[in-house]
């Protein structure tokens, strides 16, 4: 049988953060490509910025866990995967589901309050809000998962180190017959 561990909330965060870091690394590079090769560019920094990210981001998410069968980078590094909760594959309806609902979740909202931080209005009271929910919902499930996964039906778990049994071909069994013992066996395997 192969028991399932639910990913602890540390790990899930740790995962989502150095997945950040690879996304902010690729991102910077190709808006000083963008900003180096376009002088122009740099009237609407702001807008390419969080455009480059958006676009970079969603795809790396969906991309990478659909490659590599709901291990993205961070979770292969740090030992964990995405998995249907039915016990079936992970298709790629539930992976672009969980991905895009991450946006919703977690990225638009806090996109928009370190943009619009210096605008008390109650859209940004609103955000807030929802990003506390939005980080408040693991902590009330039992398999730690967010709105996108729980929509999704999938859970994030700490992927299982397979347990091999010792190979019976080499294994000395436990009454191990003496080589001069074994030789005087017959081809039939009876003994004289």
């Amino acid at each position: 049988p192969l028991t399932l561990v639910p990913a602890g909330r540390g790990g899930r965060l740790g995962a989502q953060l150095l997945d950040l870091f690879f996304t902010l690394l690729i991102g910077m590079v190709l808006i000083f490509a963008a900003f180096y090769a376009f002088q122009g560019l740099r009237a609407s920094s702001a807008i390419i910025i969080v455009l480059t990210f958006f676009l970079l981001r969603l795809p790396y998410y969906i991309v990478t866990e659909i490659i590599w069968n709901g291990q993205p980078p961070a979770k292969r590094i740090l030992g964990l995967r995405t998995v249907s909760v039915n016990g079936k594959g992970l298709t790629i309806y539930q992976i672009v589901v969980r991905n895009l609902l991450r946006e919703i979740e977690f990225f638009s909202p806090v996109t928009y309050l370190l943009a619009g931080a210096s605008d008390p209005g109650i859209l940004t009271l609103i955000a807030a809000l929802w990003t506390v929910v939005v980080i408040i919902v693991p902590l009330w499930n039992r398999w730690n998962q967010r709105i996108g996964d729980i929509l999704a039906d999938t859970a994030v778990i700490n992927t299982p180190k397979p347990a091999l049994l010792p190979d019976v071909a080499i294994a000395k069994p436990s009454g191990a017959l003496s080589a001069n013992r074994r030789s005087s066996e017959n081809p039939l395997g009876r003994w004289r």
